[in-house]
């Protein structure tokens, strides 16, 4: 089962979004992402948060829907978008989650929300940040990403060294390679194949999919 997490950050283009939306999707919106829920033309199974960034229109209009709403205190520990994450990690059988409206113009929400995904990935559930442009994961073992040659894919370390990286599809392969956290040297490798695989022994990394026009790849971690 899937869950898709919406949050109130920026989406550039909602027909794109709405690509990735299955109908048997559990969808969590957290606070001022029921705005894009709306847009979207999407019931979500709950709307949870604080209310600081709703209006009181769309708030009405999903509790006319019998939509499920969950409300916290604005001074609270934890963002809305991690109560969402949180509340659905609660539904028996998640086993992936799709973040959308989680990068914006808030880079401290934005890098927060990628910690989201250690938090889901040491549970065991995969969990990808999708914006127009990019898809951001992290893993601690493996993954296989779809994509058409000059799909750029950058590996960044989030533990201070990464051992034992093995790439396979990709413009510059590493075999046995080294990343540290200081020294970005893997931004920007290039898919040279319709598939990519890397692998890594040791440490925890970020491996982002970014291209200048939409696409979300089949995902095996």
């Amino acid at each position: 089962m899937r869950a898709v997490i919406i949050s109130n950050g920026t989406i550039e283009d909602y027909d794109a979004i709405n690509e990735i939306i299955k109908e048997d999707d559990y969808i969590v919106c957290a606070d001022g992402g029921g705005f894009h829920a709306r847009n979207l033309g999407i019931i979500p199974n709950v709307l949870i948060g604080d209310g600081d960034s709703i209006d009181d229109e769309t708030l009405k209009y999903f509790e006319s829907k019998g939509v499920t709403i969950l409300s916290y205190p604005k001074e609270k520990d934890q963002t809305d978008t991690q109560l969402a994450v949180e509340y659905a990690c609660q539904q028996q059988g998640i086993r992936e989650m799709i973040l959308v409206g989680c990068i914006g113009t808030r880079f401290d929400h934005t890098y927060g929300n990628v910690a989201m995904l250690i938090w889901l990935m040491k549970r065991g559930i995969r969990g990808i940040i999708v914006n127009k442009y990019n898809e951001v994961h992290v893993i601690d073992r493996y993954i296989m990403l779809e994509g058409n040659p000059g799909d750029r894919l950058s590996l960044l370390p989030i533990t201070s060294k990464i051992n034992g990286i093995f790439t396979t599809g990709l413009k510059y392969e590493l075999q046995d390679g080294e990343l540290v956290y200081d020294q970005p040297r893997g931004m920007s490798n290039e898919f040279i194949a319709t598939e990519a695989q890397i692998v890594i022994r040791e440490g925890m990394l970020m491996v982002v999919k970014s291209r200048d026009w939409f696409i979300f790849s089949t995902v095996l971690i």
